[in-house]
């Protein structure tokens, strides 16, 4: 069960990727002329969207049922691989602790930490939504 909630991980990975291509390709040169940096925020619900629809795509090709103990520890874990990742990441491209905390402060107006805290609950959303 683990292992193939690791494995997806990346395939979540890859759509938040995808969905910061979008943002800085579309979202940005679109809505910035008319609502300043709001692009950003906006990408974090078309991101939560995104990996909402793959999670209960994943879950529904699953062979054995999840209990809910189940899906919030895919759910931590989730979130702590992402966590990981983006510290790991940032510190590799040379950013400072305070540029990668920067992205958690949700009172400045940065939403990253209601998508990474939103990933605790998505296998549960996403178990409720396909029963």
């Amino acid at each position: 069960m683990l292992t193939n909630a690791i494995l997806f991980w990346f395939a979540l990975l890859v759509t938040a990727v995808v969905n910061a291509v979008l943002r800085e390709k579309v979202l940005k040169p679109w809505l910035e002329p008319a609502i300043g940096k709001w692009a950003h925020q906006l990408s974090v619900f078309t991101a939560f969207g995104l990996m909402l629809a793959l999670t209960v795509l994943f879950l529904s090709l699953q062979r054995a049922p999840y209990t809910d103990a189940d899906l919030w520890r895919i759910g931590f874990l989730w979130c702590g691989m992402t966590v990981l990742f983006e510290f790991a990441f940032g510190r590799s491209r040379g950013l400072s602790w305070d540029n990668l905390f920067g992205m958690y402060r949700f009172w400045t107006g940065e939403l990253w930490s209601l998508l990474v805290l939103s990933m605790l609950i998505m296998p549960l959303l996403a178990d409720r939504i396909l029963k």
